[in-house]
């Protein structure tokens, strides 16, 4: 496995990618890379050491995860546990019974130069054992059923359409919840609310 540090691209063979936020929950875990053309320094340093906050909820068993750090604002990224190859489909049970016994999830985010395709920043960031659930049961809930690329892809232009900045997103109730800075720049996230 290739280890990721920053000054490094993020796949070797990429030369660029296109600007977004994409989440991933794979058996390696849970990541967030957030694509930019050319980020500004400050940007940098929000990613690295802002106070980060997430949120999370469902559309139609479309799961979107919200993420700030600092003063940027909020990024949007969608996921379907249907959109990884088999073997690279975790299991929401397991964790969710590994999370009961006291483990809690954690997030590797990367920051990417989208003009290149270096590593940026890097960050861990640590959920409480809440979000973690809220977060895992809606995984879980999305392999109960058969998955049509079709409606996902619907649903996500229309969220797109409807909350073109993600703030807004926030302002109509998902499950948010916001991070203390711990020493390395881990964070513990705390639920506020949650929405159905």
């Amino acid at each position: 496995m290739r280890r990721l540090k920053v000054g490094i691209p993020l796949h070797p063979e990429a030369t660029g990618f296109e600007e977004g936020v994409h989440y991933n929950y794979t058996p390696g875990g849970h990541t967030l890379t957030l694509s930019m053309k050319e980020p500004r320094t400050s940007e940098i340093a929000e990613v690295q050491l802002g106070q980060p906050a997430f949120a999370v909820g469902t559309v139609d068993e479309v799961l979107f995860l919200l993420a700030k750090f600092g003063d940027s604002p909020w990024r949007v990224a969608h996921y379907s546990w249907w959109l990884n190859p088999p073997v690279m489909r975790p299991d929401p049970l397991a964790d969710i019974r590994a999370l009961k016994a006291g483990i809690s999830l954690s997030l590797c985010v990367c920051l990417v130069n989208a003009s290149n395709g270096f590593v940026k920043a890097l960050r861990a960031v640590k959920f409480t054992r809440e979000f973690s659930l809220s977060l895992l049961r809606r995984v879980e809930i999305q392999t109960r059923h058969r998955f049509d690329p079709w409606h996902y892809l619907h649903v996500v232009e229309k969220m797109k359409g409807d909350y073109p900045d993600g703030s807004n997103m926030i302002h109509d109730g998902l499950c948010v919840c916001s991070a203390d800075l711990k020493p390395m720049h881990s964070v513990t996230a705390r639920p506020s609310f949650l929405w159905q």
